[in-house]
């Protein structure tokens, strides 16, 4: 396992799938998690914001901006479920709401940070006309994945070839297989340049090894 602080001391650019900045969004529902699950949580958010405090190469794509951001506790929804006579018998119910509630703010906050550290990037700020190759390459490995995920992978792909070692974290199945079978096809991008680190739990990754697989039998 590798934490998030090695990981950027590592590597000059890196970016995080929602699922890495967001790898289990408690929501409004009976099924709340528990106390100590979301203190994890808001540990992992925590130790983003200082580390974008530190100026620490951590990006989000603007895609996984946006998907985040809809992820939103808003206070006046909590205030809402509040009121409800289920939750007014139920003090440990009403207790979580109120701690998602410090988990929404706390997630706002960070988003926050992103863009005013400027650390939300865009496709086309990457001028991707300049690899052409890299750009058939994606197509070719990523094109049924949703925007976001072809993008972030697309935005790795760039910064490596620009000479950043570039990680991505992420635990998205499609992501890992397009990201394979790219390093296996572009000469020009080596694992070392371009490596993927899988989410396992909030702020805990395993760096994954392309050469561990074939792409044919994934």
């Amino acid at each position: 396992m590798v934490g998030l602080k090695e990981i950027v001391e590592k590597n000059d650019f890196v970016i995080m799938d929602t699922c890495a900045f967001c790898p289990r969004m408690p929501r409004i529902k009976t099924n709340i998690e528990s106390d100590l699950e979301l203190d994890i949580y808001i540990d992992h958010l925590n130790l983003i914001g200082d580390l974008l405090d530190a100026g620490a190469p951590l990006f989000i794509s603007e895609g996984v901006f946006e998907e985040t951001n809809n992820y939103g506790i808003t206070k006046i929804r909590i205030k809402s479920e509040l009121k409800k006579p289920f939750y007014k018998r139920n003090p440990s119910y009403r207790a979580s709401i109120q701690r998602e509630n410090k988990l929404g703010n706390k997630l706002k906050n960070v988003l926050s940070q992103f863009k005013d550290s400027e650390h939300i990037i865009s496709l086309n700020s990457e001028n991707p006309d300049r690899f052409p190759r890299l750009a058939k390459l994606v197509y070719q490995y990523a094109g049924e994945l949703g925007e976001v995920d072809k993008n972030l992978l697309h935005l790795s792909g760039i910064r490596a070839l620009k000479g950043q070692s570039t990680g991505i974290l992420s635990r998205d199945g499609g992501i890992e297989s397009a990201w394979i079978r790219l390093l296996y096809d572009a000469d020009t991008v080596r694992d070392d340049d371009l490596s993927f680190y899988w989410t396992k739990s909030p702020g805990e990754f395993e760096r994954i090894y392309h050469k561990r697989f074939h792409p044919d039998r994934r």
